[in-house]
Formats: C-alpha cells, structure tokens, sequence
C-alpha cells in the first residue's frame, strides 16, 4: 500500500465512531469528485448513487438506456480513479 493510501475497510470491520468517521470521509471524497465531473455526468451519476436505476434515470431524462448505461459506466470508472488517486480504496490488501 502506499504511504498516503488510505485503506476503506469493509463496513463490518470498522467500529461504530471510527465507521462514522470514515464514511464522511469517503462521502466528502465523493461529492467533490463529483462536482468535477461534466454537468450531464454529474446529474445521471447523481441519481445512480441515490438509488435510482438505469432505466429509471433514462425515462426520467427522456434518454436512450444505453446512453445513460454508457454514462453510469463512465462515471464511476473515473470516480473510482478520482478516489484512487486520492488514495481511498475499496479494500485493504
């Protein structure tokens, strides 16, 4: 691991306050990346990550399933990169 990689445990391995911590920790990481993120990107990834599905987000936008498919894709491949970067990680190793 690196020196500044921070490691994002699995939730049942991280006590309650310290839990609670990391969780905004990785919340705060989130909404600034996705702040970055081009506008239509930002709003489909949006609704993705509150719980709306694909199709429901298509509709919603009035947008074919494969754009929005595409643009969820995307989006979290260049968050997930974006975080990676800031060394927050999915896992410890």
């Amino acid at each position: 691991m690196e020196r500044n990689q921070v490691c994002v445990p699995r939730p049942q391995a991280v006590p309650g306050a310290d839990r609670a911590l990391l969780d905004r920790r990785v919340r705060y990481a989130i909404e600034q990346e996705l702040a970055r993120l081009p506008p239509e990107r930002r709003q489909v990834l949006s609704l993705y990550l509150s719980g709306h599905g694909i199709s429901e987000i298509a509709q919603t936008l009035g947008w074919r399933r494969k754009k929005v498919d595409n643009m969820v894709y995307r989006g979290l491949n260049a968050l997930r990169r974006e975080l990676a970067a800031q060394g927050l990680t999915p896992s410890c190793y």
